[in-house]
């Protein structure tokens, strides 16, 4: 004779254990399951047994009170197969029961009582292409200039040990590199912002983050630094000076760029390494960069400043630097002066009028003053080699030739030495150097120097004619005829 074999059902849910009568909870009906990827549900009928009214009514105030709590642990046993939910083993989440009074049934009596149970859970996503990334998305959208722009959300899962948050970390690295390079691959993107919602007890988060394609550096070292938020660089004309505007010499100007950036929160202690290690280098980087627009020369650095936010974390600052030419120059005033006598001598003589004047020959002069002042980026020889570049001599005949008349003209025994030989024109007669400086402004600190160079010339003409001493004297020179 065949014996009957039991059925080995039982539903544990929470503190209350449903199996058969003698438990007082005893499974009525099938257990039915209902199952979808990370969605489960258990449907079943449940008869408490009371062994007096009394104790039918504090049994099924029991099972109301137990189905009434979320998120307990579920263990269904179905012969020799067993379904175990747990929270805390992150093998299911979300249990929410409900629990409903089958009024009117075969079960219902004075001492039995029929209840309609079902409780329905989440699962992690732990099938092997998932290992607990149950899902992401991303799109992208290309600007007006160009720059795309890149938005990625997703749904991460424990993966029953490692907590969402725990395989969000470990596992948003892969995901952001795969996405971006499906995007647009061998570029660098900055991150603009992230977002994370975490469920209470962390076993199921979402994210979402955004990245725009970098198109400048951070640093001279790394392209992308990640300390590093939201850098803004811009750089404009302060000042073009106008003092040397003159053909051939390229005029300094003076240009200051602007640097901001937000630093990510693990620097907060170390934004004046961050300055130093990248902010700098880049800056005078992108001032040497900027300068080959105004010159082939390398800019002259005049001041670069910091400033730090710790409430903010951020860092910001400027850097003021001058494209010069290749002189160097800031500065240049010409002065020219040419003064000339005449050498008329005028001797009062009696008359019909007490103005009458006797017009005799005398020694005529022409001077000329040439002065030229030269301020530069350097020491006393840049400054002086820049004066002696743009001073020049003075040429054509000097104011007053008119006034010349058709005798003779006394020449003095240097004039007269240098007849015949320096062939007239104009020759120099003195010269004075002055400095000021070199003074050192900056930061870093570059020496300016201003030399005042200072260039006197005579003039004499070559004459066509020498004659001795018409009048028997030693007159100390020597006569020529005026042409």
């Amino acid at each position: 004779m065949v014996g009957i074999v039991p059925r080995l059902y039982s539903v544990v849910y929470g503190g209350i254990t449903i199996s058969d009568a003698a438990s007082g909870y005893a499974l009525e009906g099938p257990v039915l399951p209902r199952f979808r990827y990370r969605e489960t549900s258990w449907s079943f009928g449940v008869v408490v047994y009371g062994t007096t009214q009394e104790n039918l009514e504090t049994l099924s105030a029991a099972l109301i009170a137990e189905f009434q709590k979320p998120r307990q642990d579920l263990t269904i046993t179905l012969n020799n197969k067993t379904y175990s939910y747990s929270e805390a083993a992150k093998t299911g989440y979300e249990m929410a029961p409900s629990i409903e009074r089958d009024a009117g049934g075969p079960f219902d009596s004075m001492l039995t009582r029929e209840f309609s149970c079902s409780v329905s859970l989440t699962e992690p996503a732990i099938l092997a292409s998932d290992d607990g990334v149950f899902d992401y998305s991303y799109n992208h959208s290309i600007g007006p200039d160009g720059i795309r722009q890149l938005s990625l959300t997703g749904i991460i899962t424990t993966d029953g040990t490692l907590a969402a948050e725990a395989q969000y970390e470990a596992k948003i690295a892969a995901i952001v590199n795969a996405v971006q390079n499906a995007a647009e691959s061998g570029v660098t993107w900055t991150e603009e912002t992230e977002s994370r919602g975490i469920e209470r007890f962390d076993h199921e988060m979402t994210f979402t983050r955004s990245y725009r394609r970098q198109l400048y550096k951070d640093s001279l070292s790394a392209f992308n630094v990640e300390a590093i938020k939201f850098p803004q660089l811009a750089v404009a004309p302060t000042l073009i000076y106008e003092a040397n505007a003159i053909p051939g010499i390229t005029r300094p100007v003076e240009l200051k760029a602007q640097y901001s950036a937000t630093v990510d929160a693990g620097e907060s202690t170390d934004l004046t390494g961050l300055w130093e290690a990248h902010v700098v280098p880049l800056l005078e980087a992108f001032a040497a960069e900027v300068a080959t627009i105004y010159s082939t020369d390398p800019p002259i650095t005049q001041e670069i400043t910091p400033t730090f936010d710790p409430t903010g974390n951020s860092i910001s600052g400027f850097i003021r630097f001058v494209a010069f030419g290749p002189q160097r120059i800031f500065a240049i005033t010409i002065e020219e002066e040419v003064a000339a006598v005449s050498g008329a001598l005028k001797i009062p003589v009696y008359g019909v009028s007490p103005y009458e004047r006797a017009r005799l020959p005398g020694v005529a002069t022409a001077k000329a003053s040439i002065i030229v002042t030269a301020s530069v980026q350097g020491e006393k020889a840049a400054a002086l080699a820049a004066a002696n570049s743009l001073s020049t001599t003075p040429a054509g005949n000097p104011p007053g030739e008119e006034l010349t008349f058709d005798s003779y003209r006394l020449l003095s025994r240097e004039e007269a030495g240098q007849l015949g030989a320096s062939g007239g024109g104009w020759s120099l007669e003195d010269e004075r150097i002055a400095f000021v400086g070199p003074n050192y402004v900056g930061d870093p600190a570059t020496p300016v120097t201003t030399c005042v160079l200072s260039r006197i010339y005579d003039y004499d003409k070559d004459p066509s004619e020498t004659i001795p001493d018409g009048g028997g004297g030693d007159t100390g020179g020597i006569f020529t005829r005026a042409r």
